[in-house]
């Protein structure tokens, strides 16, 4: 048997097809990854724009919440207020009945209505350092914000429609009226026609 001699194949040469190679085209991994890039440039956008979005979300709600908070307290404290306004309330009836008592005791001073002026003392000092103060109104002019009027006479003594009676002491709590004073109110007397704030000149004439 003669033996063949195997010839190597021809370099740039397809042994079966017999057709040169492509040896200028990149292997099939360079391809594979030059399709995959701009994929994962496509993906890592995406998560970009996510998280951004995701960080807008929570700054929006770290804002409503912090929102929600002070509401919240804003609310709490002005519950708390309003229950305080209405013990104090409460004390001030108290205080008036004390008064009252004090103003209608005919008697000699004894040791019950000492004790009695010590309680409504003891009550007045407690109302000031809750900052309730009294409105001034006695022989003060007519304020319809702090005061109610209860009756009015006409006096020509006065200029000015002045308070010259108090029935029912008024309060103020941190500087906003807590209860308005019940009073009586002198009215200026005026010439017909004559606008008000404005005095007559007698000795015009």
């Amino acid at each position: 048997m003669t033996d063949v001699p195997i010839e190597p194949e021809a370099e740039g040469v397809d042994a079966e097809a017999g057709q040169p190679l492509d040896i200028a085209a990149p292997p099939p991994e360079d391809r594979l990854a030059e399709s995959v890039a701009p994929a994962e440039a496509d993906v890592v956008t995406r998560l970009r724009e996510a998280l951004a979005a995701s960080e807008e979300r929570t700054l929006r709600a770290v804002a409503d919440f912090d929102n929600f908070r002070r509401r919240t307290a804003a609310a709490n404290e002005e519950a708390a207020r309003e229950q305080k306004k209405a013990l104090l309330l409460d004390l001030l009836e108290v205080q008036d009945n004390f008064t009252r008592a004090l103003e209608h005791w005919t008697g000699d001073d004894n040791e019950f209505v000492a004790g009695i002026r010590a309680i409504r003392q003891q009550l007045e000092g407690l109302l000031i350092r809750h900052q309730v103060e009294r409105v001034a109104a006695l022989g003060q002019p007519f304020d319809p914000r702090v005061h109610d009027v209860l009756d009015a006479r006409p006096d020509p003594a006065v200029s000015v429609d002045t308070v010259d009676r108090v029935y029912k002491e008024g309060y103020l709590f941190c500087g906003k009226l807590l209860r308005p004073a019940l009073v009586g109110v002198a009215q200026a007397t005026r010439a017909a026609g004559t606008p008000a704030g404005e005095e007559e000149d007698l000795g015009s004439e």
